[in-house]
């Protein structure tokens, strides 16, 4: 049976099953339509196929989900509660750190350019992504 790219890019159920029995993994990323870097397009998450890979896998094996960055509150909500969690959010700490040399970079100040200070702005803009990111996450897990 052929199947579309996406559809043959994204963790089928069944091999998620068969993978965690074998190898007893006690974490278990999965794609349901999350990528790595930006969105070309608003994301969509396949929330039937995760809940298929959950119903495969041990109830309590926590998922995971890289690619995680750019994706809604609601779509945030709705992958916790169906058993993610833990999220990768790689690209929105870069992006950060890049936004911050940028406007550093284009600064008239000398004093802007010294290295440990980018190094301190850039550690501070990622750090306050970050935290936005944990509090967002709390609020779904924590209830």
């Amino acid at each position: 049976m052929a199947v579309s790219e996406k559809e043959g890019k994204m963790t089928d159920p069944r091999d998620a099953g068969i993978f965690v029995k074998s190898t007893k993994e006690d974490m278990l990323a999965v794609t349901i339509g999350n990528v790595h870097g930006k969105y070309s397009k608003p994301p969509e998450l396949d929330f039937p196929r995760l809940e298929a890979i959950r119903a495969s896998v041990h109830s309590d094996l926590p998922l995971v989900l890289h690619g995680a960055s750019g994706l809604s509150a609601n779509l945030i909500s709705g992958a916790i509660s169906r058993g993610v969690c833990k999220f990768n959010v790689n690209t929105d700490l870069r992006i950060a750190a890049i936004s911050t040399i940028e406007t550093i970079v284009s600064s008239r100040n000398a004093k802007d350019k010294d290295v440990l200070q980018v190094m301190k702005r850039t550690t501070r803009a990622m750090t306050d992504v970050a935290e936005e990111k944990l509090c967002l996450f709390n609020k779904f897990l924590i209830k």
